[in-house]
């Protein structure tokens, strides 16, 4: 299963099969579980990028 995870230092949302304490992103260890608000706009972003694939 995914989870939602998202960083403090950067604020990049990503999602992960294994738990994770490092950002992807920046590299910082400032990464924890994504609060509902986040998870919203994570999928709200995926929904956009998949409309452009229709254009």
């Amino acid at each position: 299963m995914k989870l939602l995870y998202a960083c403090d230092a950067c604020r990049y949302l990503f999602e992960s099969e294994t738990e994770e304490t490092q950002c992807p992103d920046c590299g910082k260890f400032a990464v924890r579980p994504a609060v509902q608000d986040e998870i919203e706009e994570y999928e709200n972003r995926q929904v956009d990028w998949d409309d452009e694939d229709e254009i």
